[in-house]
């Protein structure tokens, strides 16, 4: 029965996302390119008032995930087939928006779907491993998965690295964006329930950067003042600022009363520590009602509107 409703809403789904892709552009307006750009990212259209429609995504969240106060998880296991067609058809259209056509803030919300869609379709798609280590790697030393280019952007061939280096460290140097980057891991970014949007991305890193520095399992004081932190802020320390003291600021500006007063009182960081067990669960005894699959096999696709 389960495999049957996963059927239905795959089937369903693909049918709306791999008819066609389309995007609406203002008409007359060209878009915007520095007369000394040395990266392709730089180009967009400030007046752009066009939105690539991320709904699949957030189709693909409601039917495989569940989230809870802390974060949401999948079940990869479940995804595999329908899910994983469904998946792949939506990186596709995602793959086929002229993203210079588009505004900053759309730009960033595609990035970031993109990216996250990416390490959905690899988790799903292969072998689901029980840790992420080898496969993700760090920052500026990506493992196996980070380094593969599965993505064509604007005829660009792009990894995950590429997209989490190149793009998203060298054009939105704000720190937030590292919240919204999703790895399938227990100790990083959450999924989110909800696909980014050009006009809420800002509004949604802010939210994703409050839920990791309040979670104790990513930023901890022992009974002793003694601070450990996601390793996550070791391998971005420059996104943070030069030092400890500058991570420190940052986590204060996004914590809780509480444990700011307390971090306000930590003069360092004791060590940095990270889970790479990967955050799923199964469905499979507990499958969502009829009507969530019925209802996320349609609206989605990778259209844009203005």
């Amino acid at each position: 029965m389960y495999k049957d409703r996963i059927g239905e809403f795959g089937m369903k789904s693909l049918i709306t996302i791999a008819l066609v892709v389309i995007f609406v552009v203002s008409a007359g307006i060209a878009a915007e390119m520095p007369a000394t750009s040395a990266s392709p990212w730089t180009v967009h259209n400030p007046n752009s008032t066009s939105s690539p429609n991320h709904q699949a995504l957030n189709d693909l969240i409601k039917v495989f995930g569940k989230s809870n106060r802390s974060y949401t998880t999948l079940d990869f296991n479940a995804m595999k087939g329908r899910g994983v067609e469904y998946t792949g058809a939506y990186l596709a259209g995602l793959q086929k928006i002229p993203i210079s056509l588009l505004n900053r803030d759309e730009q960033l919300a595609y990035w970031l779907n993109l990216h996250n869609t990416g390490v959905i379709y690899l988790l799903a798609a292969r072998k689901t491993p029980r840790k992420l280590d080898k496969y993700r790697g760090t920052p500026g030393a990506p493992g196996e998965w980070w380094q593969e280019q599965i993505f064509n952007v604007e005829g660009h061939a792009l990894s995950l690295e590429q997209i989490e280096q190149d793009v998203l460290q060298r054009h939105w140097p704000d720190s937030l964006f590292v919240y919204g980057l999703y790895d399938g891991s227990k100790s990083g970014p959450d999924l989110g329930a909800q696909a980014f949007t050009g006009n809420l991305v800002h509004s949604q890193l802010e939210e994703a950067a409050r839920k990791f520095v309040n979670d104790d399992k990513r930023v901890d004081i022992n009974r002793r003042g003694e601070l450990t932190l996601s390793s996550l802020y070791e391998w971005r320390k420059s996104s943070f600022g030069a030092d400890d003291s500058a991570v420190l600021d940052h986590l204060v500006s996004y914590a809780q009363p509480e444990l700011a007063a307390r971090l306000t009182e930590t003069k360092a960081i004791r060590k940095h520590k990270f889970d790479w067990s990967i955050a799923r669960h199964s469905i499979r005894r507990a499958p969502l009602d009829q009507d969530s699959y019925n209802n996320a096999g349609y609206g989605g696709g990778v259209g844009g509107g203005s």
